[in-house]
């Protein structure tokens, strides 16, 4: 582990207040998240194999002000979470996604109904 400075102490104590305030999903909830995405990408749709793959990712992300309640929380597959939504706004990111308005709406229902 690298060498303790001010700001990477200053950022733990953050995140430790934050998960005492806000504390992130239990396992339970995780399961629940999955169960009610049917095991698929909110954002594409991929289907995610349980428990192996997929994030429990932020709607509105935790720099923009998200909290870790389970309804900001949808399943997501790696790539849509890690390489292209980002924090851009979760409407715009799947606007981006589904090009189809069927399938478009179908999905900003399911994310709306969670």
């Amino acid at each position: 582990m690298g060498k303790q400075t001010p700001g990477l102490t200053r950022n733990q104590i953050r995140r430790s207040l934050r998960e005492l305030v806000d504390p992130s999903p239990t396992d339970k909830e995780k399961n629940e998240i999955r169960k009610f995405f049917n095991y698929e990408c909110a954002y594409c749709g991929k289907k995610i194999k349980q428990n192996k793959e997929g994030h429990i990712d932020h709607l509105v992300s935790s720099a923009l002000g998200g909290v870790n309640n389970i309804a900001n929380r949808v399943l997501s597959c790696a790539d849509c979470n890690e390489k292209q939504k980002l924090d851009m706004p979760w409407e715009e990111f799947l606007s981006q996604k589904n090009l189809n308005k069927d399938l478009l709406q179908k999905r900003k229902e399911k994310i709306s109904q969670w």
